[in-house]
């Protein structure tokens, strides 16, 4: 296939020249101007040291900035889980107090106080002095026992009536 180079040139030159003049019609805008005139690209190589300088300090601030988000972000996710842990803890120790509740409650140990072959003593013994700080030429301690009937049924409830009779 033989192609026509004259053909083909004139026609990118007058692609080119359309290019160029709807690019200078483009520049030729006010606002373009103005950004033009605003930023100035350097010319020396001063000028460009100092502008990768600053975007290098830009880029950093802003990968600086991310890492913050991030550190921030996980820092919220562990306290959020810290919090959840601490309710699972709390409801547990809520539990474990009232199961200690129910097993210490005066009438179950009473019960199993009474299963164990304690009982309410009818007898109490008082000790006077104790022998270890006594002198020779103290007496002797003398040891009293007081017995002691625990209040029947009936007792107990004159006692609370009488009670509530001062009361009211």
């Amino acid at each position: 296939m033989v192609r026509n180079q004259t053909f083909t040139s004139s026609v990118s030159a007058a692609v080119s020249a359309e290019l160029t003049e709807s690019l200078q019609q483009t520049l030729a805008a006010p606002n373009l101007r103005r950004l033009e005139d605003a930023v100035v690209l350097p010319n020396t190589w001063r000028g460009f040291a100092l502008l990768v300088l600053a975007v290098m300090v830009i880029s950093a601030g802003m990968a600086l900035h991310v890492m913050l988000a991030i550190t921030s972000f996980q820092a919220r996710q562990q306290i959020a889980q810290l919090e959840q842990q601490m309710q699972i803890i709390e409801q547990r120790n809520a539990e474990l107090v009232w199961q200690i509740a129910q097993h210490t409650a005066l009438t179950q140990v009473r019960s199993r106080a009474l299963a164990l072959g304690y009982d309410v003593p009818q007898e109490r013994h008082y000790v006077i002095e104790a022998p270890q700080v006594m002198n020779e030429n103290r007496p002797k301690p003398t040891v009293t026992t007081v017995t002691t009937v625990a209040p029947s049924f009936g007792d107990r409830l004159q006692t609370l009536w009488q009670t509530l009779q001062r009361w009211w």
